[in-house]
């Protein structure tokens, strides 16, 4: 069943993609083949089980088990716009989710969910506008993390000149 050439997306694979994915960590043989469907790039996945509502949208033909969800959008919907749609209703659909031995929804649960669809063009703003946010959220994530080491580069320097002496510590 498995260990073939067939990427097999599991509900990990969806988390650890910040929206696309990119990468597979199972795969299937011909056999497991047989019994799964080979769904297409572009797609958009919604996890239903373990790590229930996390979003990401295939970069690769793939296939995937019954606690994923694959939304293929018409074309009055763009995926980007769907993805970051759903993704702000994570913690509406999260209140539908029943507790057994793990939380889990169904399809039955997401089926009926009624989101906005504004014309093309404005989801082509919409999603411009994201892009650029997200553009200025990754620099400031970067110019942080620069910060963070250049004061961890400092806090060794200082913590070695008071041990060796080169500064003195008075109370």
């Amino acid at each position: 069943m498995y260990n073939g050439p067939y990427p097999f997306i599991q509900t990990g694979d969806v988390s650890k993609a910040s929206k696309y994915i990119n990468h597979f960590t199972q795969t299937l043989s011909e056999e497991g083949l047989k019994v799964s469907k080979m769904i297409p790039k572009k797609t958009l996945l919604i996890t239903i089980a373990a790590n229930i509502g996390d979003i990401a949208i295939l970069n690769f033909d793939s296939c995937f088990p019954d606690s994923i969800i694959g939304i293929n959008t018409v074309s009055k919907i763009s995926n980007e716009y769907l993805y970051y749609l759903l993704t702000s209703l994570k913690q509406n659909i999260l209140k539908y989710a029943k507790i057994n031995t793990q939380m889990n929804i169904n399809e039955k649960t997401i089926k009926p969910i009624r989101v906005p669809i504004p014309p093309k063009g404005e989801q082509e703003i919409i999603l411009g506008r994201i892009s650029k946010l997200e553009k200025l959220n990754n620099l400031l994530k970067e110019n942080l993390k620069n910060e963070i080491l250049k004061l961890e580069e400092y806090k060794t320097i200082l913590i070695n000149d008071v041990v060796t002496g080169k500064m003195k510590v008075t109370a």
